[in-house]
């Protein structure tokens, strides 16, 4: 069964890299996550061979939250505060195993012959809670956002400066503002003009 989500799971990576420009990384986490919540709400009532099709659909689904969280994390924050964001981010996302792994052990407990079912009703329902009042009724985003990547490329980028008005930024201990060094920053999108 194991073996059926490792399948899965690579299966969805390359998937993920064929369309990954097709579709906004969000939509793939979604999706992602829908697949994982329908694999798992029939699987306490099948058999071993249908067990490896439903976790064969929940690793392609584990794939697709995990590919684009971790590249939406790349393409959105600066190189130099990467490791920071990544080791946050592997923090929070483990912080649920602390409620998750007490919740399954309860549902097997409580609910033997369909404690799959009752979890994926659990994660379907705080999956339709995130969306309902974390998702963006509208796309009300910086400028920054609404960039594509080759564009946000160039506005993050690096190259020997000074400071002037238009090219202002915080720095890390030990760079003077006053003297021309090099580090990734960003310019204030606000005094860019359209060509």
């Amino acid at each position: 069964v194991m073996a059926a989500f490792g399948i899965g799971a690579t299966l969805a990576s390359v998937g993920f890299g064929t369309f990954a420009q097709r579709l906004a990384r969000t939509t793939f986490a979604l999706m992602g996550a829908a697949l994982i919540t329908v694999a798992l709400l029939p699987a306490s009532a099948a058999s071993l061979f249908p067990l490896m099709g439903f976790w064969l659909v929940a690793g392609a689904g584990q794939s697709w939250v995990n590919l684009p969280t971790q590249i939406l994390i790349a393409e959105r924050i600066p190189r130099e505060l990467q490791g920071r964001v990544y080791g946050a981010h592997f923090a929070w996302s483990h912080l649920w195993w602390a409620f998750s792994y007490p919740l399954a052990g309860w549902l097997g407990s409580a609910f033997p012959h369909n404690s799959f079912f009752w979890g994926g009703l659990v994660g379907l329902g705080l999956l339709t809670l995130i969306q309902l009042t974390l998702s963006p009724r509208e796309r009300s985003l910086s400028v920054l956002d609404k960039l594509s990547s080759v564009e946000q490329q160039a506005i993050w980028h690096e190259h020997p400066h000074m400071h002037d008005k238009f090219h202002q930024h915080e720095h890390s201990s030990g760079i003077s503002a006053s003297e021309p060094h090099v580090h990734t920053h960003i310019h204030d999108l606000r005094h860019l003009h359209s060509p």
